[in-house]
């Protein structure tokens, strides 16, 4: 199972993320250029727990965070404005993450 999604596409920030059969791959582009390039791979057994957290039904700015086991804080913690694929995140996630 492989699938990816296109996060929010800002000047300052692009987010790319793969999602396989083991584990999220997230690639984070940052500024105008895209030099800046934080890869993260996370490993679907070491997620303990994940959150989403929406402003409301009508502003569609949300944030997610995700916790990996034995850590007080969250490892990702990602914003997207005016996206929807924040819901298709949660869902996968929800699905492998059990």
């Amino acid at each position: 199972m492989s699938k990816s999604y296109w996060g929010p596409k800002s000047v300052t920030f692009w987010l790319v993320g793969v999602v396989t059969d083991k584990r999220l791959l997230l690639v984070d582009k940052q500024g105008i250029t895209g030099k800046k390039v934080d890869f993260h791979s996370i490993p679907y057994k070491s997620i303990s727990h994940f959150s989403v957290e929406t402003a409301g039904h009508f502003d569609l700015d949300a944030e997610l965070k995700i916790w990996i086991s034995g850590a007080q804080l969250p490892a990702i913690s990602k914003q997207f404005k005016k996206d929807k694929a924040i819901y298709d995140i949660q869902k996968l996630l929800a699905s492998v993450c059990s």
